[in-house]
């Protein structure tokens, strides 16, 4: 007699057992997705940081080391290439900025000016990104001479209350939800604008002038420009403000 052998289904206890075991793996995996995700956000981040840094200093050296204006009168120069780093690519001027003709162009800046770590939100939310740009120039050095700059710095540390030692910043991750960046269009960081914390574990990037990109690490909101001390050409210590005697290329005759 032939006997048949029959596989049996699986019982309600084995289904629950597997259904257990996926939701199990998908909740270790998840987060090290994300992680992942956002570990190449803040890379991109960086290098667009590099990328502006570099038109920058670029852009000085085919100006007998002058840099470009970061705001508006009276901070820009009269000379085209003297205006505001960021123009009408992303809505802040009827002109292009000083900058789009050293990183590639309209559509180039419009992508790199974006930092792929904070979300876009409405204008005046205070949310997160205004949607055109996240990298704010210190308007304290519009029309700086690049060797009228000090190479060292000291910023803040708004977790411990101590000035720290740092490298000068050209260019930083604003934040998005602070005085300025998603309030109003404006490409500099002065006054009561923030250093961006939108990164994984705290703190943000900032671009130098010595051309390095730099993470300040802190778990509060970022220090602003009052709370970076610097040497003038003149020997004087003053904090990185927007209010420049002589407006544009005040700083070198600080």
């Amino acid at each position: 007699m032939t006997r048949y052998r029959y596989a049996h289904g699986f019982t309600l206890v084995e289904l629950l057992v597997v259904v257990s075991i996926i939701l199990l793996m998908v909740a270790i995996i998840l987060p090290s997705v994300d992680r992942a995700q956002k570990t190449a956000w803040e890379t991109r981040s960086q290098i667009n940081l590099r990328q502006v840094d570099i038109g920058f200093l670029t852009l000085a050296t085919d100006h007998r080391g002058y840099l470009p204006a970061a705001f508006a009168a009276p901070f820009t120069g009269p000379e085209d290439w003297q205006k505001s780093w960021l123009g009408s690519e992303v809505g802040w001027t009827s002109n292009e900025g000083a900058l789009v003709p050293y990183i590639g162009g309209v559509k180039k800046a419009q992508e790199i000016y974006r930092d792929p770590v904070i979300p876009p939100s409405p204008l005046n939310s205070g949310k997160g990104s205004n949607g055109m740009f996240d990298y704010s120039a210190l308007t304290a050095f519009a029309g700086a001479r690049v060797s009228a700059m000090p190479n060292m710095v000291e910023h803040l540390n708004p977790d411990t209350g101590e000035y720290e030692k740092s490298n000068t910043p050209l260019i930083v991750a604003e934040d998005p939800a602070g005085y300025i960046n998603n309030h109003h269009v404006e490409p500099s960081h002065s006054g009561l604008d923030r250093l961006s914390n939108w990164y994984l574990d705290g703190g943000a990037y900032y671009a130098s002038v010595d051309g390095s990109v730099t993470r300040l690490q802190f778990q509060t909101r970022g220090p602003t420009s009052l709370e970076w001390i610097a040497q003038t050409p003149s020997g004087a210590t003053v904090n990185l403000d927007w209010y420049l005697p002589g407006g544009w290329g005040g700083w070198n005759h600080r």
